[in-house]
């Protein structure tokens, strides 16, 4: 009868309002609803703070080891480390990047200064080309330098970020092979005094200086 189907609905419809003020008063399951929304933002902020702070430590690296090959150039008198050795006297230096000396470039020239103009660096930094099977030499430039000029040395390196697709690592540009560049400079002005490439591979010097 219709009396009976309204006591029906009446009753189901308690039963529901009762599971649901009971549900209210249920915090039990508070700390679960809280993880799932704050775990990925954490999480996300992690990785972007260790990423960030890996970068540096691999520029503060990398610029040490420039700077502690940049001396051994500058103050030697008649040998002039040859690209090998400059690129393992970095390496050593940097310490902690991987495949270093796979993955370096080294730019040396000198710096042209004019009466009243201003030094400057012709065109970006140049880094390896992991797609080219050239000579390590190729598209860069390694100048010794005559005794007291301005000099300049660029050393880019290539390495991946840690976490590619979070963060920071998704918006770094990066090659073909996903690595980013590192890019150190250092400037100094060569000492007085005649001035060789020191061959690695032989037991002579090779190349003269001014």
């Amino acid at each position: 009868s219709p009396d009976e189907l309204r006591e029906q609905d009446r009753i189901m419809t308690s039963k529901v309002f009762k599971h649901l003020r009971k549900l209210r008063r249920d915090e039990g399951r508070n700390a679960t609803i809280e993880f799932i929304i704050f775990f990925p933002i954490l999480m996300f902020m992690f990785i972007m703070s260790f990423e960030a702070g890996y970068y540096m430590v691999r520029g503060v690296m990398l610029e040490r080891g420039v700077d502690t090959a940049v001396r051994g150039v500058r103050l030697s008198n008649g040998a002039v480390p040859d690209y090998p050795t400059l690129k393992k006297s970095i390496c050593q230096g940097a310490g902690i990047i991987p495949n270093c000396e796979k993955n370096i470039q080294i730019q040396m020239e000198q710096i042209p200064i004019t009466v009243g103009g201003i030094a400057q660096v012709q065109g970006p930094a140049r880094c390896v080309d992991t797609q080219s099977t050239a000579a390590a030499l190729t598209g860069t430039n390694f100048e010794t330098g005559a005794q007291n000029q301005l000099m300049i040395m660029r050393v880019c390196a290539l390495m991946q970020p840690i976490f590619p697709t979070t963060g920071i690592g998704a918006g770094m540009s990066v090659d073909l092979d996903g690595n980013y560049a590192l890019v150190r400079t250092a400037a100094f002005v060569t000492e007085p005094g005649s001035r060789a490439v020191f061959d690695s591979t032989a037991t002579t010097t090779t190349g003269s200086g001014g």
